[in-house]
């Protein structure tokens, strides 16, 4: 955070996608092992608004998988287990 990495945040359901939090993020580094972060932000959603902070966007564990399937047909060599082959 001290090079220019925000928060993001959303409010479901008033604003269910990911965005970075606006205006200015303080980083302060106390010691070796303990830092804060200090940020604003304005609840601009209805009060029924769950509203979610991340240090950075989130990658669930099923894009992962999904990803990572894709790597793997898109690398498999031909041949290997799970890749089909017609006799001819």
């Amino acid at each position: 955070f001290e090079h220019g990495m925000k928060p993001v945040f959303r409010a479901v359901p008033s604003h269910p996608g990911w965005d970075r939090v606006p205006g200015a993020v303080q980083f302060e580094s106390h010691d070796k092992t303990s830092s804060s972060i200090t940020f604003s932000h304005k609840f601009l959603g209805g009060t029924t608004d769950k509203v979610y902070f991340a240090f950075c966007y989130p990658y669930s564990f099923r894009d992962w998988q999904r990803r990572l399937e894709s790597l793997s047909a898109r690398f498999r060599a031909p041949g290997a287990k799970g890749e089909k082959h017609e006799a001819g």
